[in-house]
């Protein structure tokens, strides 16, 4: 793969810079790019640096207008609730990978993604959540993937009841938050199923 179909920053190779230099790094990167579509967008912030939610809304801005095919986004100290709306309908997404981690403030530590009235995923093939919680249901985007394959869900599946797909084959779900009810799986496709957090009995097929 050519190196200007693939943008993979990660912090703590940078980590000996201000965070205000980096951020100069990054912005002159993308300038610079040829016009190309992108293949791969990674963007990795660990627990020990709090990030500015409107760099990184900036730069995800662009792997999507760039036709992202996989995009990684592993943040922690993050506020959850503040997302690019335009990842939800991203049409040339084929990977998502999002990991949220602990939020910077205490208030918003279990304050939910909102997700957006529009979400088009129609060539996602991959999902993946950890740590993302989310105040309405995830069967929208679910529903609005017809693609999607594979599906992992970790500490983030508090909202979920049901998981309805004619074309899902992997299917984990790892760690429940605040669930009082059971969850129902309509996925005639599915060949491998991992489940932690939930009783046998409190799953129906």
């Amino acid at each position: 793969m050519k190196s200007h179909e693939s943008i993979r920053l990660n912090y703590r190779e940078y980590e000996h810079w201000k965070y205000e230099k980096f951020v100069r790094f990054v912005d002159n990167l993308l300038l610079l790019r040829d016009r190309v579509d992108l293949h791969i967008f990674q963007l990795y912030f660990d627990s020990h640096h709090v990030v500015n939610c409107n760099d990184v809304r900036t730069w995800i801005g662009y792997a999507v207008k760039n036709n992202v095919k996989v995009l990684d986004v592993n943040m922690d100290r993050y506020d959850k609730t503040v997302l690019p709306r335009c990842i939800f309908t991203c049409r040339s997404l084929e990977e998502l990978n999002l990991k949220m981690g602990k939020a910077p403030y205490k208030d918003y530590e279990h304050e939910g993604l909102v997700l957006p009235d529009i979400i088009r995923l129609p060539s996602l093939k991959k999902l993946t959540l950890c740590d993302v919680e989310y105040t309405s249901s995830l069967e929208q985007i679910i529903a609005r993937s017809p693609g999607l394959e594979d599906l992992h869900l970790i500490n983030c599946a508090q909202h979920l009841e049901l998981v309805e797909s004619k074309v899902l084959k992997r299917l984990t779900v790892d760690g429940f938050l605040g669930r009082d009810k059971g969850l129902t799986i309509a996925a005639p496709s599915l060949i491998h199923f991992k489940c932690t957090g939930l009783l046998l009995e409190e799953i129906s097929w």
